[in-house]
């Protein structure tokens, strides 16, 4: 008998393990693929941009600012409005950056920036 029940526990220990492991990685798919289509799971950036009505040209624009400038964290344009101050009195697109100052920063946006 005791052989019998070896036999019977050793292949269901190992398909209960087996099982568990799938179910395992299959939750963490499934929560990785959720995360990326859930509207609410948005970062910083993301909100910030939505909350200041920052249009998708805008959003692409502000990102090429930062890789021109080397600015690391976009985030920072959010802040410190001298970066698009700066961008504004450049040669690319000045008034664009000038309109994108006006609209993030309001009367902290220096008017001498724009022209």
């Amino acid at each position: 008998m005791h052989w019998l029940q070896l036999q019977f526990i050793g292949p269901l220990a190992v398909a209960i393990a087996l099982m568990w492991a799938g179910l395992w990685c299959w939750s963490l798919r499934s929560a990785g693929r959720s995360r990326r289509r859930d509207p609410l799971v948005t970062s910083p950036w993301q909100k910030l941009c939505q909350v200041h009505g920052v249009s998708n040209v805008d959003v692409i624009r502000l990102n090429g600012l930062c890789r021109a400038t080397g600015v690391a964290d976009p985030l920072l344009l959010f802040v410190d409005p001298r970066l698009l101050e700066q961008a504004a009195k450049g040669d690319h697109e000045p008034g664009e950056y000038a309109r994108l100052g006006q609209q993030l920063f309001a009367e902290l946006f220096r008017a001498d920036a724009q022209g």
